[in-house]
């Protein structure tokens, strides 16, 4: 570690008499996730822009694969593209809210925009378990109907 970021290591920045403390490290390792979760919002900003645009493309041309008895088919898959999209459009809007708190705080230091930054943290990591809360709850589903569906098969 250099002189000047062991002299940053002890400014401690006080938000609220009694409340919390903020030490220089705590700031630097929020200025340093602030880059990398913009570019991850930014990134499924543009998958969720493709999701959908696949999804609507889809649905729109399911139409020509009548020839082929498929047209349903193509037609559920583009909807689960877009389901899928507005799926992935909320952690990454509660990301992009995180990084824009965490800059605001970075910038003014004020204990509002850390309490948004955290705020939007925990929607985000909430959504994302209940999220894979469902996917488990759906995956043992599919695989008891999956097992019932082999033994009346069977019979």
């Amino acid at each position: 570690m250099d002189h000047e970021q062991i002299q940053q290591d002890k400014v401690v920045t006080q938000l609220e008499p009694d409340r919390i403390i903020v030490t220089g490290n705590m700031i630097n390792a929020l200025g340093a996730t602030k880059p990398w979760t913009l570019f991850i919002s930014v990134l499924g900003f543009v998958s969720v822009a493709l999701m959908a645009a696949i999804g609507l493309a889809m649905l729109a041309a399911a139409g020509f694969f009548k020839n082929l008895g498929t047209p349903l088919m193509v037609s559920i898959m583009g909807v689960i593209y877009i389901i899928m999209a507005v799926l992935y459009l909320i952690p990454t809007i509660y990301l992009y809210k995180y990084s824009s708190a965490v800059g605001r705080f970075l910038k003014a230091k004020q204990a509002p925009d850390m309490e948004a930054a955290l705020s939007h943290q925990k929607s985000l990591w909430k959504f994302i378990g209940i999220l894979c809360l469902i996917g488990i709850i759906v995956t043992v589903l599919v695989f008891v109907v999956g097992v019932i569906a082999l033994l009346i098969g069977s019979k």
